[in-house]
């Protein structure tokens, strides 16, 4: 049996936390990912074993200044999928903030980035944060946040 591998040395900065491994909080939730994913199947006795599906994925992470102190913020992106017994299904982006606090990640904020799946987003000095959907009616549809008072809001 081979040895199993050293834990990873805790993280120093933003830059160095494995989001892939990170514990989110969305609606009030923990969602603890492992190798990048959460997954929840709750079957139900009255369907036969049908059961609800429940996804969360890590996508990816932008390192960049939203508040303009000087020292990066971690904008995370997490895809979200739901499926029914029986049909009902969704699909949902979020986007979830952090700063580095007290020698640790704090999450900052999280906002729903929509339902269509993101092809890239990019965080502009003064903390605009435009995100590129696929999928979308024009392709690649943009979104822009703009970081105000510890907040992602969407800006029009």
């Amino acid at each position: 049996m081979a040895p199993s591998p050293a834990p990873a040395p805790p993280p120093t900065d933003l830059a160095s936390v494995n989001w892939r491994e990170h514990t989110y909080v969305i609606d009030g939730q923990r969602y603890q990912l492992r190798r990048g994913e959460w997954e929840m199947h709750e079957y139900l006795e009255d369907w036969g074993g049908a059961h609800d599906t429940e996804l969360y994925r890590f996508e990816s992470v932008t390192l960049a200044d939203l508040d303009g102190d000087g020292a990066d913020e971690a904008v995370v992106l997490l895809w979200h999928m739901y499926a029914g017994p029986g049909g009902p299904h969704s699909e949902s982006v979020y986007l979830v903030s952090f700063g580095w606090r007290d020698g640790a990640p704090a999450q900052l904020d999280v906002t729903g980035a929509g339902n269509v799946r993101i092809r890239s987003v990019v965080v502009a000095p003064g903390g605009q944060v435009t995100v590129v959907h696929e999928r979308a009616v024009p392709p690649f549809m943009t979104t822009r946040w703009r970081w105000t008072a510890g907040k992602l809001t969407p800006t029009k």
